[in-house]
């Protein structure tokens, strides 16, 4: 029995090593299979066996403990970051196909646990005989198989390998996902360099820089430590903004936004064709809204309501009807010898206005354009 920190945020406190060449951490033994199964299990090199002996013990030896350490760190170069606490050393020999007469396996698996990671690293000193063994990791949500595994090939895993020796692999394994090689590598041997958006160990994150600048394999920081348009999450940006969340991002042709990495798509998922346009507008949704009523037409009329007038005929009303007299008094005095006599005259003159004529405009009723109404 021993720890093996197995899953992220998921801890197995128990183990069972079987004869059959694997590591399981339930109660339940399964039978052979190639992987994803149902339990957990580790297999090394997993088939139905006999005649397999096994040997297991638990060390901090210090020269054990510094040759893990080393090991560890050529491949994923955590340095002081990754410090080993105890390795569990678990050999299989003798191991071959029931009924078979073949000689038989030698492969070993060292559990390298650390503070906060755990490595997984596998032997195949000497492989024999097959019937399609299984090799490679199986959680309850991921899996990864080695490469043959589970086929007549599997025999081959004593001549390949990860990190350049054959027969030796190394593999992290505290995490929801498998990894091989170090921040900055990636393929079956670890010799492919990341693309410039790509970090980490497998080069397994993405970062997306302004610009298109490549990020820190090992920590994923931008150098400017700004992000490419439709991203977030800086400095390492690897946050998908989603522009749908935006009022008005679509027209209203196009009214549907379908984000993704980066950017958004504007779409119409379905088309009205009796109002022909898409049912996600806002105008087909104001449409939906409104509440029916019985409409009554209505034909605007802009005739006169009452009888025209004409205008009153034309008069001379500056001719004089009346007449105008003027009394002249004339004083006549004669100065005879013995009296005086005094003659008055009255003369009447008649004065007549001459008619002015003024020409008013004859009153035309004005034309009168037809207007559209919309009701």
């Amino acid at each position: 029995m021993f720890f093996c920190q197995f899953r992220e945020n998921d801890t197995f406190l128990h183990s069972l090593i079987h004869s059959s060449g694997v590591v399981t951490f339930t109660p339940n033994a399964p039978s052979p299979a190639a992987l994803p199964v149902a339990e957990p299990v580790l297999a090394v090199y997993w088939m139905d066996t006999e005649g397999a002996r096994v040997f297991y013990r638990e060390t901090d030896d210090a020269n054990i403990i510094n040759l893990a350490h080393n090991e560890v760190n050529i491949q994923y170069r955590y340095g002081s970051k990754f410090r080993v606490k105890s390795v569990v050393i678990i050999t299989w020999e003798g191991g071959r196909p029931r009924d078979s007469d073949a000689d038989g396996n030698v492969f070993q698996l060292a559990l390298i646990i650390g503070d906060s990671m755990t490595f997984a690293h596998i032997v195949y000193s000497k492989l024999n005989s097959n019937d399609n063994a299984v090799a490679g990791f199986s959680t309850l949500n991921t899996s990864y198989s080695l490469p043959d595994s589970a086929t007549h090939d599997a025999l081959l895993l004593s001549e390949k390998s990860d990190i350049g020796i054959p027969g030796e692999w190394l593999f992290r394994v505290d995490e929801s996902q498998v990894y091989l090689c170090g921040a900055g590598f990636k393929g079956l041997e670890c010799i492919d360099s990341c693309a410039p958006s790509q970090w980490f160990n497998d080069c397994s994150r993405n970062c997306h820089c302004d610009g298109g600048d490549p990020c820190d394999q090992e920590t994923g920081r931008c150098p400017n430590g700004r992000c490419s348009p439709g991203w977030k999450g800086a400095p390492i940006c690897d946050e998908d903004e989603d522009e749908c969340e935006l009022d008005d991002v679509c027209p209203s042709a196009q009214p549907d936004c379908l984000n993704t990495p980066g950017s958004y798509l504007c779409i119409c998922f379905e088309y009205d064709e009796e109002n022909k346009r898409c049912k996600g507008s806002k105008s087909a949704q104001h449409l939906e809204e409104k509440i029916p009523v019985q409409i009554v037409p209505v034909q605007p009329s802009f005739g006169r309501t009452t009888a025209a007038t004409k205008p009153p005929p034309l008069r001379n009303r500056f001719v004089s009807t009346t007449q105008r007299t003027t009394t002249t008094t004339v004083t006549t005095t004669r100065q005879p010898t013995t009296k005086s006599t005094t003659t008055t005259s009255t003369t009447t003159t008649t004065t007549t206005e001459r008619p002015v004529t003024v020409k008013v405009a004859e009153f035309k009723p004005a034309k009168i354009k037809p207007v559209s109404v919309v009701l």
